[in-house]
Formats: C-alpha cells, sequence, structure tokens
C-alpha cells in the first residue's frame, strides 16, 4: 500500500515505527479501546459535533487524483473498502514496495485513528498499529543494559521515509478520506473533530525532552522498562520519541513541525 497519508505519516512513523518496538519493549500490557455504543451512519459522519472544530478540515475537496489534468470527481469509498482505495491514491506519490514492506494496510484509517489517540495515553494497542516491527531484535549493550546504538538504526528507514514525503500532496490525500477518519473517530471519542485530535498528538511528540545521555533499561515481565522514572512516566508516544534516538527523534521533530504547519492550515494550503 502507498504512503499512507503523510499527515499522519509522520505521526506513524514517529509513533508506528517505535510503536511496535515499544510494544515488544515496554511492559506489553495493552491499552483499553473504546467501543461505539453505537455505530455512526456513514451520512452522520464529519458534521456530528457539539462545537467548532479548532483546525477545521476543508469539506469541498473533491478531486478524485493528485493528478492536475484529472478532474474527475471523487467519490468517497465505503470505510471496509478504503484500504485499495487509499493504496491506489497514494501510489501517486511514493513507492508502493517501501510501503509493503514499512506498514500494515488492513483496516489502515481505523488503525491510525486508534494509534494517534492512544499516544498520548499510557499504551499503543499493538494490534492496531499501522506498521510493521522494525527489522532486528532489541539491542542493548554491556550488562547495566544500555541501549545499543546500533538499535537506532533499526528506525532509520522509518525516519527516511518520513522526511522524504511530500505534506502538500499527502495533505490534500488526508483531505479527501479525512471524512471517514472522523467517522471512526466519532464511534470512539464520541464527538470532537480527529485533525484537532491529531494536532493535540503532534504538540505532545514535539514536547518529548532530549535525551542527550545514556538511556538504560531493565528487564520487565515480557521485555524491557526505561530504568529513569522520568523517562517511563511519559506517555507512550513520547517514550517512543525516546526509543529511536535522540539523532532520530530530532530528524522526526522536523518533519512534525512541518506537519503541524499544515494540520492547522489545511484550508489555507489546498
Amino acid at each position: 500500500m502507498n504512503s499512507e497519508m503523510k499527515l499522519l505519516i509522520a505521526i506513524i512513523v514517529a509513533m508506528g515505527a517505535g510503536g511496535y518496538g515499544y510494544y515488544l519493549y515496554s511492559s506489553a500490557t495493552t491499552g483499553t479501546i473504546k467501543e461505539p455504543t453505537e455505530a455512526v451512519k456513514p451520512q452522520q459522519f464529519a458534521e456530528t459535533t457539539d462545537t467548532q472544530a479548532q483546525f477545521p478540515v476543508p469539506k469541498n475537496f473533491r478531486k478524485s487524483s493528485d493528478n492536475e489534468e484529472d478532474s474527475s470527481p471523487f467519490t468517497l469509498p465505503q470505510l471496509e473498502q478504503s484500504d485499495e482505495s487509499i493504496a491506489s491514491a497514494l501510489a501517486e506519490i511514493t513507492d508502493r514496495t517501501l510501503i509493503e514492506q514499512l506498514f500494515n494496510s488492513h483496516d489502515f484509517i481505523r488503525s491510525v485513528v486508534v494509534t494517534v489517540d492512544n499516544l498520548t495515553k499510557s499504551n499503543v494497542p499493538p494490534q492496531f498499529l499501522p506498521v510493521k516491527p522494525p527489522t532486528g531484535e532489541f539491542l542493548t549493550d554491556k550488562k547495566e543494559l544500555e541501549i545499543s546504538d546500533q538499535n537506532y538504526l533499526r528506525y532509520e528507514p522509518y525516519v527516511s521515509f518520513a522526511e522524504k514525503i511530500n505534506l502538500n500532496r499527502l495533505g490534500r490525500i488526508y483531505v479527501r478520506y479525512y471524512p471517514l477518519f472522523q467517522r471512526v473517530y466519532l464511534e470512539s471519542a464520541g464527538s470532537g473533530y480527529f485533525n484537532d485530535r491529531l494536532v493535540q498528538v503532534v504538540d505532545s511528540l514535539l514536547k518529548t525532552p532530549d535525551i542527550l545521555e545514556t538511556i538504560r533499561v531493565k528487564k520487565a515481565i515480557v521485555s524491557f522498562k526505561y530504568s529513569d522514572q522520568k523517562i517511563e512516566s511519559l506517555n507512550a508516544g513520547q517514550k517512543i520519541m525516546i526509543r529511536m534516538g535522540t539523532k532520530n527523534s530530532t530528524r522526526m521533530k522536523e518533519v512534525l513541525r512541518k506537519l503541524r504547519g499544515k494540520l492547522v492550515n489545511l484550508a489555507d494550503e489546498l
């Protein structure tokens, strides 16, 4: 599947790449997902909220393709059939083979929403991660269980991918499919706007402290936890950023700053 919405991919990379690793590395307890008490009807999504969006998403973007020569109208697919539709759209802007190597395409929109919404909580549900695990195993040095510098190299492909994505083009794809993201978000949150939530999560990731000293871990029941309680007490997304290593997290923060600029000005950019 292709570049999964960079407006989310940037996040998903920052969260997802590390996210899977975080699941293996942390206490292995999974976050709970609030099941919708009543499914949101397709004709209701995107407008069924009580307050105005802080960062609104345009509703009249209807081109079916990012190709300037293609002026055909866009028809929003059903959520259950959206994976292939998104894949086709994203195939226009990135290498499909690379996407298939790094990401899970099944039930992609729901996976993105659930993962994003849990990044500021204690755990990210591993069953919804839209990113495949980094290759290799979690590496430590010495008996003190210091995270090895070689371990950070495992996240390099995800960070490089995020840096190369064209935010403008991915933003347009995000806007086209936004009603589906909003529908899934309402099913679990009940109210509010997914794009506003996404901006909140980006802000949280950008507040991740830079850890310059060696990071130590300790064995937990299933895998590892951070030895420093200040790090261990951070939310899931921030611990993921730290897990990627200072160099990678610094690069990801630059991507996230640009991402935030797009997310809060979608109406002006498109």
